[in-house]
């Protein structure tokens, strides 16, 4: 079974998540809903949740990451559903399984959970509490590093080290300026969507190439880059005009 706690202040948003939960997942038991921080706190102390829906901003201002602060311990993997996109670079995977902005898809629901199911299949980090606090110490900050999900536990980089990404299936390659390459548990679209807020730029359905390491660009059919690390990498038809936009070409 999977207990499921919901942190959500508005009715329909709480009851759709329930519902549909519920009816999509028969191994999921919604052990509650809340709708303040303290509320919160005490149920997860009280009903040990495998997995928190948890809401950003909630009645009298309150913000839901204030409620990973004041746990002594956070042994529940997270999904972070909102209005507000600004939060989506606090949602890093190394932190929550997913990001929903509001009003939430069915679609996208049973993707999250599903990645849910997938990520329990290993332990959690010892070192959780700190990883998120990490993420969401400040829900305004353009975070300098990205958490990177690998097969054992997560690192830390600068963004500015990562050249390029690509796609890989359920994988994604990640190539630094040192040399290295890392295998990361995420979908390439998942990466793009944590950093889009940050100088990268999807070139092709394998590509997402961070524009700070684009030394040239040859024009074609469908177009080549050339990274920094003389790496050449196609610009497919239906990214071109994007990219060339981000890099004031035309």
């Amino acid at each position: 079974m999977i207990n499921v706690l919901i942190v959500e202040n508005e009715t329909a948003p709480a009851l759709f998540l329930k519902e549909q939960l519920e009816r999509n997942f028969r191994e999921v038991v919604i052990v509650g809903i809340c709708e303040t921080v303290e509320s919160s706190i005490l149920a997860i102390n009280k009903l040990l949740p495998d997995l928190v829906f948890l809401d950003v901003e909630l009645n009298n201002h309150e913000n839901g990451f204030e409620i990973l602060k004041k746990l002594e311990r956070i042994d529940f993997e997270l999904i972070v559903t909102t209005g507000y996109d600004k939060y989506a670079i606090q949602a890093c995977k190394a932190s929550a399984i997913d990001f929903l902005v509001k009003p939430v898809s069915k679609d996208e629901l049973i993707a999250a959970v599903e990645k849910y199911k997938q990520r329990v299949t290993r332990s959690l980090d010892p070192k959780r509490k700190e990883l998120l606090l990490s993420v969401y110490q400040d829900s305004t900050l353009s975070l300098s590093r990205f958490a990177l999900p690998t097969m054992t536990g997560f690192i830390f980089v600068e963004k500015s080290q990562i050249i390029f990404l690509q796609g890989a299936g359920n994988q994604t390659f990640v190539y630094f300026s040192d040399g290295k390459k890392e295998c990361i548990s995420s979908l390439l679209k998942e990466c793009e969507k944590l950093l889009a807020c940050s100088n990268f730029c999807r070139i092709h359905k394998s590509y997402l190439v961070n524009l700070n390491h684009v030394k040239a660009y040859f024009k074609g059919k469908d177009g080549l880059v050339v990274l920094s690390n003389n790496e050449t990498l196609a610009v497919s038809r239906d990214y071109k005009e994007e990219f060339l936009s981000r890099v004031k070409i035309r």
